[in-house]
Order: C-alpha cells, then structure tokens, then sequence
C-alpha cells in the first residue's frame, strides 16, 4: 500500500493573530503616512493655536485655520470610501458617521436653526477624524511618548513665559460672517491672570498637559524625571488656575500606580468608571438637592463651580426636557458652541462631558459612554507591541472622564481627537477576532499507511 493523504476535513486552518489581521497579512494601513502626518499637523495647531491664529490674522487670512476641518473631513471621507472598497476593519467608523447623521437630522428637527447642527457636526468632524487615524497611530505608537515630552515641553514654557511676558496674542480677536472670534482668551479668576502660554486659552492649555503627561507616564521613566514631570504638570495646570485639571491629574497619580503593578492592574477600569459614575451623577444631584452654598458664600476659587451649580447645569438641564427629547436630546448643536449661530440667548457650555452629551444625545449618551467603557477590557487582551498605545488608551480615557466632572471636553478640539483615537484603539484596533479552526476529529487516522 502506497501513502495516503488525509482528507481536508483533517486538516487546520493557520491561525492569524490579532496583529496580523489587523496588519492585513503585513500590508500597512491604506493611507496611514497621510493620516499620521495630518494628525501631527492638526495637534501643532492645536498646541500654538494662539500664534498662528494671530499671524493668520495679520496676514488677512484667519479662515485658513479651519483648513484643518476639511482636511478632517476629507480624511474620513477617504477612510469611509476605503470601507466601501473591503476595508471591512473601518465599519465601527461607519457606524460612527451613521449614528451623528442621525443625531444631526435630529437636531435639524429640533433647533430654530439649520445652521446650529452643522456647526454641531463640525464640532465631531475631529472624533471622526481621531477614528480614522487611531489604527495609522497604532503603528507607530511608540513614537508617542518622544514626541509627547517635546510637546509637553514647548507647552510647560509657554505657560511659564506667560507669566512674564505678554503675548502680542493674548485678548486678541477679529470679526467673521457668524461672530466675533478670539484669537486667545485673556481673563482672570479672582483676579489671578488664567494663563495660556501659546493655547488658545488656559483651559486648552491645561487640557493639553493632561493629554501630553499620559504617554510619557505610560512608558519608562526613572524616578527622578517622573517626579520632574509630575511637579512640571502640576505647576503649568496651577498657573492656569484650571481647578478640574488639577483633579484630573490627582486620579492620573493614582492611574500610575495602578498601572506599575500588575497586581492592581485590574483595578484601573473600576478607577475610571468611578469617575465616569461621578460625571454622570455630580450635575444631577446638584441640580436636584443642590448643596446648600451660594457663590457669595464661598472661597473665590471655588465660585466657577458653585456657578455651575447654581446656573449652569439646571439651565443646560431644563433646555434639554423642556426644548428637546429625553431619548434623542436636542440633537448636534443643541448646546455649546454651535447656539451662537441659532439660539445665543440659550448658550451654554455645559461645563460637563455627560450634561454636554445628555443635552446632545439623550439618553442615548449613557448607551454610548457605557459601552466606550465596557470596550477598554480589550486592551489587556492585546500583545505587548501595543502596550504603551493601550495604557495611552486608558490614561486617556480617565482624563475625559475626571476632568469631564468640570468641562464638556468635547469642544477642546484637541481632546475630541483624542476621544476618536480612544474609540478607533478600543473597536477597530483592540478588536478581537475569531479564529475559524476545523474542530479535530475524537478519531484520528494515521497521515501514512504502509503497505
């Protein structure tokens, strides 16, 4: 008897990991130098926003800012004919665009004014974009934490050069065809200067310390320049006198920790729902029970927030039940910035990520904050090329959601794309795959029968 094959239904199919299928047997991202190279491009701006509004501005072409915004949309246009071509990895960024055009048509429905949605839309075109590029950053996620500490760097020294020097920017604006536009907000609290060094404002340029310090905390460091970094951050946030910045990174000091060791590792999901728990719960409880202070009777430091305890959130509150839908909210546009265009007499900014949601989304927004949240156990199932983007993924996640106590977040542009790289890692990045396997046979024949 000669040799025998095995039929096929003895055979197993090659298991792939989860990095090659992403990588598409070795093929790199379609499009993924266009989308790291934009994605720098937009941050730098956003980082020197107020010098280059200032010299756009001095040159007659302050509009050529928002050159960035197409250059988003183009971008996710690009990615979302990618998908139609069998980028089947992008559907969640289908989804994505599906679910904020109908929060769109819902707002069209809803607002006094067309054009408040579209500049709601606009608001997410930077999610959108942070989506599309988050596989092209996983890349070269390794990169993060080199390039983070010269930003972080660039960001420390203008806030610290503020403070002795006055910025020809600062206080500065110029008239458009909507409104009146700031090139870089000069106020105060309290009468203490809030800085902005070479941000747009000192809550941009706190935010972006928060942003910055979490690559390099998620990489290794000695001692002594973990606790230079530390001591940098704090003092940069002080000047801007940006008191949730300041909690945001007291739950990141604790982040760190968790993170260093293994054994409490598991502890950094609960530690971020926690936060996001109080998000949701602060405004409500606020608004319902109130506290029993008025901003009168309280320390200077304090007045922004009993402000939003006493007009913010009970006025963003009764817009949404009174002028929108519990479900569907008052769609894109229905809070913050874009009701300039539509209703200014009801402007507010929320001063909340989940009240800036709710007012958005409805309840829909606890749907999809709880499922961001339910999606980052994926990144402890990933390889160990893609640890620094997961603990990226998590710090970041904390930071939207301790600082969200006491800003919207969504409107600092920079964080928005932030939030899309969080939400592209967790559902197109992190995403685990199965793996078709042929189930073996109890009974096996031998490969070769001899004669």
């Amino acid at each position: 008897m000669g040799t025998q094959s095995l039929p096929a239904s003895f055979t197993v199919a090659p298991v792939r990991s989860v990095a090659s299928a992403f990588d598409r047997s070795g093929e790199i991202v379609r499009g993924a130098a266009l989308f790291r190279w934009v994605a720098f491009g937009m941050a730098m701006t956003y980082l020197f926003e107020g010098p280059a509004r200032y010299v756009l501005m001095l040159v007659h072409a302050a509009t050529l800012i928002y050159l960035r915004d197409v250059a988003a949309f183009a971008l996710v246009a690009f990615a979302m004919s990618s998908w139609l071509s069998g980028e089947r990895r992008l559907f969640p960024l289908v989804v994505a665009v599906y679910v904020l055009l109908l929060h769109l048509l819902c707002g069209v429905l809803t607002l006094p004014s067309v054009l408040q949605p579209l500049f709601g839309m606009k608001v997410f075109f930077t999610f959108l974009f942070g989506m599309a590029a988050s596989a092209a950053i996983a890349e070269r996620a390794r990169l993060l934490p080199g390039l983070a500490l010269a930003a972080f760097i660039a960001t420390a020294c203008g806030v610290g050069l503020d403070v002795v020097i006055d910025f020809p920017w600062a206080g500065e604006a110029y008239e458009s065809a909507i409104a009146t536009v700031q090139v870089s907000r000069e106020w105060s609290s309290g009468g203490v200067p809030r800085l902005a060094g070479f941000a747009r404002a000192s809550f941009d340029a706190a935010t972006i310390v928060l942003v910055l310090i979490v690559p390099l905390l998620a990489s290794r460091w000695n001692v002594l320049l973990r606790a230079l970094l530390w001591v940098v951050a704090f003092g940069t946030i002080w000047l801007t006198t940006s008191k949730g910045a300041l909690l945001a990174l007291a739950a990141l000091a604790v982040w760190a920790v968790l993170e260093s060791r293994g054994s409490t590792k598991r502890l950094v999901l609960p530690w971020i729902a926690f936060f996001a728990s109080v998000c949701l719960a602060l405004p409500i409880a606020a608004t319902q029970f109130g506290y029993g202070v008025r901003r009168s009777d309280v320390a200077g430091w304090l007045s922004s927030f009993v402000e939003r305890i006493d007009f913010m959130w009970p006025d963003a509150l009764n817009t949404w039940l009174t002028h929108g839908n519990l479900v569907t909210g008052r769609g894109l546009g229905g809070i913050g910035f874009a009701q300039v265009t539509g209703e200014w007499w009801r402007y507010n900014a929320a001063d909340n990520l989940m009240i800036y949601l709710l007012v958005s989304f409805g309840l829909f927004a606890v749907l999809y904050a709880g499922g961001f949240l339910l999606s980052l156990r994926r990144t402890f199932t990933t390889d160990p090329s893609r640890d620094v983007l997961a603990r990226c993924v998590r710090g970041w996640a904390l930071v939207v959601f301790s600082y969200g106590c006491t800003s919207n977040m969504v409107e600092q542009p920079l964080m928005n794309m932030v939030i899309g790289v969080c939400f592209g890692a967790t559902t197109m990045v992190f995403a685990r795959r199965e793996v078709a396997t042929t189930r073996m046979p109890t009974h096996t024949a031998p490969q070769t029968v001899s004669a």
